[in-house]
């Protein structure tokens, strides 16, 4: 899984809460970095989505000490492990025996809390050493993230909803609240952010947007979509109010690619209040795909000749982004 989450690392950091007015420092080569610059770094794939960050190097911060050990690699690499042995948080590639190395030495003299590294799953190094396959910071010790999802133009009971919702959740869990934000930078994003809440801004359409706008005009009927009356529909559902309601409920789709490195991840709608605090440990056993309730408990949605159907839920469930990736 080296390449996981390659061309995501951006959303990586934001998800993982990375102060953006710390400089990122990163280890390279000088050989591979001559004359660098953060520009040059910059177009290094991965590093290229890191545009909210400044990166740094030795190259760029102390080009004339290092310059004498050009050539000898293995000296160079022992400045960017002291460097990054020090570092206040370390975040790294696990399939890499250097990042590997500095994960589990960290961990082991007790810096490891918020390093994480950007690919997720297990580490290689660790395996081979210990014939242990959980990561190392597992499931159960990082808290659980708090996935939803909403636009930049909600209806009045909508916006009420999620700032009730994220108000609750900061109030009585340890869950890390973490928006999918469908459009652009305005009031709403910002009050999200001044909570505490990291956000992913997702301004372009996804690939899947076609098949939405047409089960829209399904849903409603083309003559009251082309009317704006979507009221008159012939569902009740709230995703048919709009085809950028109906786009921006079906963003959960999207998770496991947006950059999560951890390995479970609660989804909730903004329609809900947290009364109490929620991990891991309450979808225990956690599911090999996906855990979701039922509409009803008590009564099936339907009965058919093989027996009771009941439909499930999306509106809160336990995603394995491993799996579902």
């Amino acid at each position: 899984n080296c390449l996981t989450n390659i061309d995501a690392i951006g959303n990586v950091f934001i998800i993982e809460g990375v102060d953006k007015k710390q400089p990122i420092y990163v280890a390279t080569s000088l050989e591979e970095a001559a004359g660098a610059s953060e520009g040059r770094l910059r177009k290094v794939r991965g590093l290229s989505t890191l545009t909210a960050y400044r990166l740094v190097s030795k190259e760029t911060i102390a080009a004339d000490v290092i310059a004498p050990f050009a050539g000898k690699r293995e000296l160079l690499a022992y400045i960017d492990l002291l460097v990054c042995d020090r570092a206040s948080r370390f975040a790294g590639n696990s399939v890499s025996t250097f990042s590997a190395y500095l994960l589990m030495r960290r961990r082991h003299i007790g810096l490891q809390r918020d390093d994480f590294w950007y690919n997720g799953g297990p580490i290689p190094l660790q395996s081979m050493m210990t014939g242990l396959l959980d990561p190392l910071s597992t499931s159960t010790e990082r808290p659980l993230k708090w996935v939803f999802t909403i636009n930049a133009n909600p209806t009045e009971a909508f916006e009420r909803a999620c700032k009730l919702a994220v108000t609750s959740a900061l109030a009585v869990t340890t869950l890390v609240p973490v928006c999918i934000f469908k459009g652009e930078q305005n009031y709403l994003s910002d009050w999200l952010a001044q909570r505490g809440v990291r956000i992913i801004f997702y301004s372009s359409e996804p690939s899947w947007s076609p098949s939405i706008h047409r089960a829209f005009l399904t849903g409603v009927g083309a003559d009251d979509a082309a009317a704006g009356n979507a009221s008159a529909g012939r569902h009740t559902s709230t995703n048919f109010r709009s085809a950028e309601t109906m786009a921006t409920t079906f963003l959960r789709i999207d998770i496991p690619a947006l950059g999560f490195v951890d390995e479970y991840v609660l989804y909730a709608d903004v329609d809900v209040l947290f009364t109490n605090d929620v991990s891991l440990a309450h979808f225990w056993p956690p599911p090999a795909m996906l855990a979701v309730g039922t509409e009803a408990a008590d009564r099936p949605t339907r009965r058919t000749s093989r027996g009771p159907i009941f439909y499930s839920n999306a509106g809160v469930m336990l995603l394995n982004v491993e799996a579902l990736r």
